[in-house]
């Protein structure tokens, strides 16, 4: 009887304790449907990272070096957002980007993309070029799960060109939701 009562105040602790680790992982920003997450990684020699976006209203950037969460303005033309990290080269950070973003692309310039995931509430983005990075064929498909299946008007596109998983990955998963998945050389917005 003992062992009986034992696992059954085992099993409601277990699910107390993940209930609560779910609550604080949405409020500490992680998983969450209304940002975009990425995972990046600064080359041996820099410590910066940039990206365009364009969109409505405002965008708020967690950089993911525990500086002061910033909030920017987005216009409908292409504007580019830059920071700059402490640590010189090879670090990884995780950033989340949360707004009505429409356009977006990454530079891999200074740093390398490993990971991104757009949140189910991300509706309004039709242009995303995530070009020469690292994205595995499964980071690809990850990508390819999250994208919205909301129709825009003019169509939406994901550039993908030089990846390593670029050739491996499966396509259909974004193709069946009405994105066009190109690697040829990313056109502006």
């Amino acid at each position: 009887m003992k062992k009986i009562i034992f696992l059954v105040v085992a099993t409601i602790l277990a699910t107390a304790f993940v209930a609560c680790q779910k609550d604080n992982d949405n409020e500490n920003g992680n998983n969450r449907d209304d940002q975009i997450t990425t995972t990046i990684r600064t080359w041996s020699d820099a410590s910066s990272i940039f990206f365009e976006a364009s969109g409505i209203g405002t965008m708020t950037i967690n950089w993911g070096d525990e500086t002061t969460i910033e909030t920017y303005p987005l216009s409908s033309k292409r504007l580019e957002y830059f920071h700059k990290y402490s640590n010189i080269g090879g670090s990884s950070y995780s950033i989340k980007i949360s707004g009505n973003i429409t356009h977006m692309g990454w530079d891999s310039e200074y740093a390398e993309l490993t990971y991104i995931n757009i949140g189910k509430k991300i509706t309004t983005l039709s242009y995303l070029d995530v070009s020469y990075h690292s994205l595995s064929d499964g980071a690809l498909n990850s990508l390819f799960e999250s994208l919205h299946d909301k129709t825009i008007s003019g169509g939406k596109i994901v550039y993908i060109r030089s990846n390593p998983g670029t050739k491996s990955c499966d396509r259909s998963i974004a193709e069946k939701k009405g994105w066009t998945v190109s690697t040829n050389y990313p056109e502006n917005w």
